[in-house]
């Protein structure tokens, strides 16, 4: 027929579809682009083979980790396929290719447009209740489902499982397996009664019908597992998703989307059971597939690499972590804007990790939009948005901006100090927190600023003999004795110390030192005792020194 012929054509573009199920990804771009270079200027049923070796691009690019030319090619496709004949059924069916491409990039906006378009020509085409018009269906449930819509995402997988079981039975592959998607989302939702019923009874006919190796089969396991996992059922889940792992590689490989969902089950699991080290054992090689696999939005892939994050973040690994997130930060950023959930939710893990590392310049603008997203969505009064002006305050004191630091830290001890969770030793430990650090970076007029103020709040609160003012007068007399002790070695002059006030210094901080032991509650304020001593310790070095005519101010 020759090469240019359109069965021809055809003809390549099946071969370029077995060459991107293969995983041949280089194979399967080169078939569809001369597809697509014979066809460009065709129009007719020409012009809906060009879309299909487009959108056949669009997989191709993602799943090898192109997603701008992806990106790029879907854009210049909601564009092409308004001109097809919308009364054609072919253009229908491009019509929800095009839509489930647009929800797997996360532009959820374009996917409802092209699913209206599907949904309305399948059903003057076929019918309300059509096999094409199901999937299409299926489809748009699918793509709530990804958009965080879980109750529309049930709605119309129920409303599907009805159909397919009143039209074609029980035991039908499609049934099944709209079953399975139902069970997923009433998983997400928290009703995981149902879908352990639902998993239960569907596995026992897939396994009676097709037999345990079958592909319904092993979906339906790894579900089930999942099922267990939701329902904090972890060992049985463990062991669920072990007795699964080596049929879903025999059956699928290892390379397929539903192994590697049944491995990010098992690794998630072991982190909540706190088992950090199985789960990145099982974490890491399934993000070295997933990364390039799945799509880059796609729900799945995220919460096993926020997964992976949590159990480094457990490890202190803070340089892994910044490996991990740093490009798909950029990615979600650029996708969803700097101050939405999904952004947050990776540059959660991330900000920390650079905190970690003291990488104030990259933590300074993830905690300015965590703090935005939180005041927008909960209210500024809400205590998450309240720790962000904290952390806020933190990484600007780390930074030298000391103005911005002050300003920050005395908006969150006001907001801190009225919340209604907030009890007055919690107030007193927070204020008596950032006085140590004020201290510690020399701010000493903001830091004495605080201890007044600590003791003259809660002076008139409390019992002069109670446990809890005996801690807090200790707590304020080591805060002094710092007070004075780092003043004095801060204005020395000429390697002279002003040892008399030294001394008191000192004095201060042992007399606190003893208070908190008096009061018997030494487990409770250890980790206070314990820097007490080492600066009494810090002090007593310095005043031995002072006969000397310099001495380390380090």
């Amino acid at each position: 027929l020759g090469k240019d012929d359109i069965r021809t054509r055809k003809a390549k573009l099946f071969l370029a579809q077995a060459y991107l199920d293969n995983g041949q990804l280089d194979s399967a771009i080169e078939t569809a682009n001369s597809i697509r270079q014979r066809t460009e200027s065709a129009g007719g049923n020409e012009g809906e083979l060009f879309i299909r070796a487009e959108l056949l691009l669009v997989s191709a690019y993602r799943r090898d980790g192109n997603h701008k030319v992806a990106e790029q090619l879907l854009d210049g496709l909601s564009d092409t396929v308004s001109d097809l004949d919308q009364q054609n059924e072919m253009s229908g069916a491009i019509a929800n290719q095009l839509a489930f491409s647009f929800c797997q990039q996360g532009r959820y906006d374009k996917a409802w447009q092209h699913f209206e378009t599907a949904l309305k020509i399948s059903r003057k085409n076929f019918g309300e209740n059509a096999p094409n018009t199901l999937k299409v269906m299926n489809n748009l449930a699918s793509a709530y489902q990804q958009a965080g819509q879980i109750g529309k995402a049930i709605e119309v997988f129920d409303s599907i499982m009805q159909t397919r079981g009143n039209q074609d039975g029980a035991e039908h592959a499609d049934t099944i397996r709209v079953t399975n998607n139902l069970a997923v989302a009433l998983n997400q939702a928290g009703d995981t009664r149902r879908a352990h019923k639902l998993l239960v009874d569907i596995n026992a006919i897939a396994e009676a019908k097709y037999g345990p190796m079958n592909r319904m089969t092993i979906l339906t396991n790894v579900n089930l597992a999942a099922n267990l996992r939701k329902a904090n059922r972890n060992a049985e889940a463990i062991q669920a998703f072990q007795d699964v792992m080596p049929k879903a590689a025999e059956v699928f490989g290892k390379q397929h989307p539903e192994f590697l969902n049944a491995q990010m089950g098992l690794g998630a699991t072991f982190a909540a059971n706190g088992d950090f080290e199985n789960a990145i054992l099982e974490l890491e090689p399934w993000w070295e597939e997933a990364k390039t696999l799945l799509p880059e939005f796609n729900n799945k892939r995220t919460e096993g690499m926020l997964t992976l994050a949590r159990c480094y973040q457990d490890k202190q690994q803070h340089t892994q972590i910044v490996n991990l997130l740093k490009r798909p930060a950029e990615s979600v950023q650029a996708r969803f804007g700097k101050a939405n959930a999904k952004t947050i939710a990776v540059t959660q893990y991330l900000a920390g990790a650079y905190y970690a590392l003291e990488n104030y310049e990259a933590v300074e603008p993830l905690f300015a939009n965590m703090s935005e997203y939180f005041q927008r969505e909960l209210g500024e009064n809400d205590i998450q948005s309240i720790f962000a002006l904290y952390n806020l305050a933190t990484v600007h004191l780390e930074l030298g901006n000391r103005v911005q630091a002050i300003a920050f830290f005395d908006e969150y001890e006001e907001r801190y100090s009225s919340h209604q969770s907030v009890s007055s030793m919690d107030d007193i430990d927070s204020r008596y927190g950032i006085a140590k650090m004020l201290l510690s970076k020399g701010i000493y007029s903001d830091a004495e600023r605080r201890i007044n103020l600590i003791q003259e709040r809660y002076r008139t609160e409390l019992e002069a003999d109670a446990p809890e003012w005996a801690v807090i007068n200790a707590k304020v007399e080591f805060l002094i004795g710092a007070l004075m002790g780092k003043r004095v070695l801060d204005n020395h002059k000429n390697g002279e110390l002003d040892s008399k006030s030294l001394k008191m210094a000192i004095e201060r901080i042992r007399t606190s030192r003893q208070k908190l032991l008096d009061v018997g509650q030494y487990g409770q304020t250890q980790s206070v005792v314990e820097e007490i001593e080492m600066l009494m310790e810090l002090f007593e070095k310095r005043l031995k020194e002072t006969g000397k005519t310099t001495f380390s101010k380090k």
